[in-house]
């Protein structure tokens, strides 16, 4: 079964010196770019903000995901590893709502400085609120208890609280369903000078990246961090096991053939 196969990238995410070393060097290493992103007001890491007239007097802003960017979810993993149950809403509706997730390595250190250099830090997450609750009438959700629940863990984890209007959840407005639109939304209001997360749908639309175009803001403007528990790369294979097997590039090794001892007659 497919949550089986997650083991080994739980156990490593979970229990390897390794995995706390990727999360302290990407945030240092985004540390080390601040200075420079707030000097330079012509930079911007959303490339479609080039074409916001006079988005270079706008205030700067970093904008991080917050599951294995900020948060670290893996129990949630490990629960579908030994259980051998699938996500589902309820079960990781009643995760986020315990409030229990650790700050990932090197983020609260990361924010605090962003904070302290004047970057307005917004979160733009696929928390969800509840499209079934209905809508107001200035359109936001009615129900959405994982906006107060991940404000609470942040606070715990951080130690500040980030204003709601600091995190942007899917479905908290109807048409808030990919993560583009929340950060053009964002784009109108603050220079966003970096992009911090674990998935490509956190810098781009996974269908419109170019390597070749885009490969030169990363370790500059955007820092990724390593998640192989899930994401929409593996979610493009589907669950389906043969697939992603599939999809795998072996190496093709044909062994020597061992000479067979020669007869000798007696």
């Amino acid at each position: 079964m497919a949550e089986r196969e997650q083991l080994n990238a739980v156990v490593w995410y979970q229990a390897a010196a390794e995995s706390q070393a990727n999360g302290e060097q990407t945030y240092r290493a985004a540390t080390d770019q601040l200075a420079r992103l707030k000097r330079s007001k012509a930079i911007t890491a959303l490339p479609e903000q080039l074409a916001v007239a006079g988005y270079k007097r706008l205030p700067p802003a970093v904008i991080l995901d917050i599951d294995e960017t900020v948060l670290d979810n893996s129990p949630y993993n490990a629960w579908q590893v030994a259980s051998g149950l699938p996500y589902s809403e309820p079960s990781w509706d009643a995760w986020v709502a315990e409030r229990k997730a650790t700050a990932v390595p090197g983020a609260k250190a990361f924010i605090s400085a962003a904070r302290r250099m004047g970057f307005k830090v917004l979160y733009v997450t696929n928390r969800n609120c509840e499209k079934q609750g209905g809508y107001d009438a200035q359109g936001w959700a009615k129900t959405c208890p994982q906006l107060q629940a991940t404000l609470d863990n942040l606070e715990a984890e951080l130690g500040y609280r980030p204003d709601n209007a600091d995190m942007l959840l899917k479905y908290q407005r109807a048409e808030w369903d990919g993560k583009g639109v929340r950060r053009q939304l964002l784009a109108n209001r603050y220079r966003i000078a970096m992009l911090v997360g674990d998935d490509l749908n956190d810098f781009i639309d996974r269908t419109t990246y170019q390597p070749k175009q885009h490969a030169a803001n990363w370790g500059r403007s955007w820092f990724v961090l390593s998640n192989p528990m899930y994401g929409s790369s593996l979610r493009a294979l589907g669950n389906n096991l043969g697939k992603r097997y599939g999809s795998l590039r072996p190496w093709q090794w044909a062994p020597a053939k061992v000479a067979e001892p020669a007869v000798v007659n007696p």
